[in-house]
């Protein structure tokens, strides 16, 4: 069988018009169909175009639907059309530039909602996206802050762009003078330590400073998974534009459709599909049986990943096999690109 760099000139040309072609139509290709949008590329008659897709189709690039005499892409088929594409779309300047401010616009918390949307959106497609995972980013900033007598308000600030608070509950009264002691002594210990470092190390860290008798420091040491819990978003991930797959004839049987959404409900799921984006590439194209997961058979998946701050975190668009590959790579990258400036 010949491999992917063995098809002749007139073989490549014509496997991707059948893709192009079915990607917009969403059925069959015939060789009269063909030859129509080919005439002026290559000139070829229907019956020598026949024969192109007879010799496609025994490499097993096209297959042949027994309700059709039509031909449409196999899984190896779009694998062919994405390696060898040679440019991807590009958003209007005009759109890069409305979406862009208005991403900057956004908070922490609404951000990566409102990217999912947007990115949902244009594709039309399913889009997932899991939050900067920010457990090796470093603490710059910690500030204790009492709101009421029994009341702590916990300000940390990380090197990613990232500020989050966090309100402790205590039972004793809150002395302000020692909260100013202990907080200049935090920040002189943990300023410049990853979080994850100082998760694992924070009672030791303490001990050096003699505060371990503190109520202050007992509250702050008995609420550090609190803590932790509300710094680290990593393992939260969003989807949205389920509805979407509904508009493609391929998924109009409902219970396909439902089954992913019923996954998708599963943030496990989620972070397994994610967790195949590739950070040292800009964008991987996963397709059918790719996915490795007999559920998504009949889907495309564009991941890639993006960092925020120093925080790495990933999305995707998943759509129908016959998505337009050049346009996702496009948003996906370019959605990356956004939120990776910010």
């Amino acid at each position: 069988m010949k491999n992917i760099e063995e098809l002749k000139y007139r073989e490549r040309q014509v496997l991707s018009k059948i893709i192009q072609l079915y990607i917009l139509k969403g059925e069959p290709i015939g060789s009269r169909t063909l030859a129509r949008h080919l005439e002026n590329e290559l000139g070829l008659s229907a019956s020598t175009l026949r024969n192109l897709m007879s010799d496609l189709e025994e490499l097993e690039y096209i297959s042949h639907p027994h309700t059709s005499a039509g031909r449409v892409p196999t899984d190896k088929g779009y694998r062919f059309y994405v390696d060898n594409l040679n440019e991807v779309g590009k958003l209007n300047p005009n759109d890069l530039h409305k979406y862009s401010e208005e991403l900057a616009s956004k908070d922490y918390d609404t951000l990566f909602k409102s990217t999912t949307k947007m990115l949902s959106w244009l594709s039309n497609s399913l889009a997932i996206i899991q939050m900067p995972e920010i457990k090796n980013c470093t603490v710059t900033n910690l500030e204790l802050v009492p709101i009421t007598e029994k009341r702590l308000l916990v300000i940390i600030s990380i090197d990613s762009n990232f500020v989050r608070t966090v309100t402790l509950e205590s039972s004793f009264l809150l002395d302000r003078y020692m909260l100013e002691e202990i907080n200049a002594a935090l920040n002189e210990k943990l300023a410049g330590k990853p979080l994850k470092y100082i998760r694992e190390n924070f009672e030791s860290i303490i001990k050096e400073k003699d505060f371990t008798d503190k109520p202050v420091i007992r509250l702050f040491t008995n609420s550090l998974d609190k803590i932790v819990q509300n710094l680290n978003p990593g393992e939260k991930v969003l989807h949205s534009g389920a509805t979407n797959l509904l508009t493609y004839p391929e998924f109009g049987n409902l219970s396909k459709v439902r089954t992913i959404v019923e996954l998708l409900e599963n943030q496990d799921v989620i972070i397994h599909l994610l967790e195949k984006a590739d950070e040292h590439s800009k964008v991987k194209v996963l397709i059918g049986k790719e996915i490795d997961n007999s559920l998504f058979n009949d889907y495309g998946m564009v991941l890639t990943t993006y960092n925020y701050g120093n925080a790495l975190g990933s999305m995707g668009i998943i759509g129908p096999k016959r998505m337009d590959y050049p346009k996702m790579i496009s948003f996906a990258s370019t959605f990356a690109n956004i939120l990776s400036k910010l």
